[in-house]
């Protein structure tokens, strides 16, 4: 995927003429998500299969042919050369996007100790010399963009309180209440792509797509639509979505898993609704199963792997719970939220 954006951001610059993709094997091995790939041949960069660059020199770069040979242990086919066969290519510049990985050699120039090929860092982020901190991949390896953010802004609090600069503590604010203004703001955002001003803070603060109130990605993602937003007005819940897994729809792709930015896996982590008592019976996840008993909702529940039931009466008024378990009190909320705003998703 780097390749792909690399080579896409080589063709917008100004003067360039051509830009290729060189790749080993062909494009059915290529580890790239497809939509990369094709948003890469869509923007006119040509893909040259089959090459090995070897050497570069006096603008010519030359490659070695290669043909397909076995399946490897990755489940790609591996390449060989063809013995002889070299194609030579004439051009200016070459971006190399061969992998991702931590290059140690500037901090061991600046004498930043490492650990497991790392930079040693405390809980602020700071390294072992004061006051020089780092984040981002440079700290992590290969990680996501919300996590950079989440280092710099760790990073950015230590300072503040290091330096005592009580005037630039951000003002209280309680993110469990729910602003509806902030949440249609953000909900445009999602869709909006748009340049960098760095010299206008506040165009750069607003590009934020405050992933911490809205995420929303495993949603976004299922094919199967297994997970669902839950708008809730309950003050006990720390953003205004809540994502509701359907088990009976999910099929276990793991595409929820693979771009959550938070390292989750929301097929197995989300609290779960399930539509029969076999399936909460064999099911693992928190969950609920909701049924009706004489006038009353008798609904099942695993919490924490502890099972038990909730009665609600008809206006929803909870009429006996199954203990006071830490966190029990959101599960009932969004019980209730189900019932009385999603009662299309109870089978």
């Amino acid at each position: 995927n780097s390749a792909m954006d690399s080579a896409r951001a080589a063709k917008r610059h100004e003067g360039v003429r051509k830009v290729y993709l060189i790749y080993r094997r062909t494009k059915e091995e290529m580890p790239a998500d497809k939509e990369e790939l094709y948003a890469a041949l869509e923007d006119k960069v040509e893909l040259k299969e089959l090459l090995l660059p070897v050497k570069f020199e006096n603008g010519i770069l030359t490659c070695q042919k290669m043909m397909l040979d076995k399946i490897g242990a990755d489940g790609r086919r591996n390449v060989v050369p063809v013995e002889g066969m070299f194609e030579n290519i004439q051009i200016n510049s070459v971006i190399s996007a061969i992998g991702e990985s931590v290059d140690t050699e500037f901090l061991t120039k600046n004498n930043i100790p490492l650990e497991r090929n790392k930079a040693r860092v405390n809980n602020s982020n700071e390294t072992m010399i004061e006051n020089v901190f780092i984040g981002g991949d440079a700290l992590r390896g290969p990680s996501t963009v919300v996590q950079s953010i989440a280092d710099g802004k760790i990073t950015a609090e230590a300072i503040i309180k290091k330096e005592k600069l009580d005037y630039l503590q951000l003002p209280a604010k309680n993110y469990i209440t729910i602003d509806q203004t902030l949440s249609s703001d953000i909900g445009k955002r999602k869709g909006l792509v748009t340049e960098q001003n760095y010299s206008d803070l506040f165009a750069e603060a607003g590009r934020c797509l405050g992933c911490n109130f809205i995420c929303n990605k495993c949603v976004e993602v299922c094919p199967n639509r297994a997970n669902v937003v839950i708008k809730t007005n309950s003050l006990l819940f720390n953003n205004t979505n809540q994502i509701l897994h359907l088990d009976a729809l999910c099929n276990e792709c793991g595409n929820c898993e693979t771009f959550c930015p938070y390292e989750s896996a929301p097929y197995k982590e989300k609290i779960t609704l399930y539509w029969s008592e076999e399936e909460f019976k064999n099911g693992s996840n928190d969950g609920f199963f909701i049924r009706e008993n004489n006038k009353k909702i008798m609904v099942d529940v695993r919490w924490r792997k502890e099972h038990g039931t909730v009665l609600f009466d008809k206006d929803g008024n909870v009429k006996s719970s199954f203990g006071n378990e830490d966190g029990i009190e959101n599960l009932v909320q969004l019980i209730r939220t189900v019932q009385n705003d999603y009662s299309f998703l109870i089978q």
